[in-house]
């Protein structure tokens, strides 16, 4: 990747750290593209600017081509357009890298799924988190882990989303007299605008979470 691949409305990821000493990793977006200036949403916590003082370094992380990258910066400046904006310096190269753990967002959303080859009806669950990478769901449903299934996850105001999975481990099992079965499953050989599809459903919660000071 390159700096010139950037793109307007490009979901990124800011890692800030505060006063406290504390980390945060909270969702952003590249809202506009100077020659060697990036501006970019500025960071909300609990529905609160995140304060970042001119010269202060932060790390950004984003998705191109089903690979993540990331670079350190430093903040130029603000500016207002129609929202407030964070003036960053544009990279002059990227770090690439092997990131297996996706932002999760804890949301339960309608979902089903059967075991490859079974040609039976498929079978109810709800989802407890997702991810760019999996899910954690839970269904009455018998499911063990190792199996290879069919998943389709109902997100608001899109498609249905369907790819295959894996179940990679059974957090929970129930019992003959009643219970629901947990289990993590990790998305096999999806299609990368379909993670992309995820992902923005993901930062779009958040952001929203994080403006009704709920995140």
């Amino acid at each position: 990747m390159n700096p010139d691949q950037i793109k307007i409305n490009q979901l990124i990821e800011i890692e800030v750290e505060l006063e406290s000493g504390r980390i945060l990793n909270l969702p952003s977006r590249i809202e506009g593209i100077e020659e060697n200036e990036l501006h970019i949403s500025v960071p909300l916590y609990r529905g609160e600017i995140i304060p970042l003082r001119t010269g202060q370094t932060v790390r950004i992380f984003l998705t191109f081509q089903d690979m993540t990258y990331a670079f350190s910066t430093a903040v130029m400046g603000r500016k207002w357009q129609n929202i407030p904006l964070l003036v960053i310096k544009k990279p002059d190269t990227f770090i690439k890298i092997q990131r297996r753990n996706y932002m999760r967002l804890p949301i339960k959303l309608e979902s089903y799924f059967r075991v490859v080859g079974d040609e039976s009806d498929f079978k109810k669950a709800e989802t407890l988190n997702i991810s760019g990478g999996g899910a954690l769901i839970i269904t009455e449903e018998a499911i063990e882990e190792g199996q290879n299934i069919e998943f389709e996850l109902y997100i608001p105001n899109r498609n249905p989303f369907f790819c295959l999975a894996k179940v990679v481990r059974l957090l929970e099992r129930g019992t003959e007299k009643g219970g629901k079965n947990k289990a993590a499953i990790e998305y096999c050989d999806i299609a990368e605008s379909k993670r992309d599809k995820i992902i923005n459903y993901i930062f779009e919660k958040q952001r929203e979470w994080i403006r009704k000071g709920l995140f």
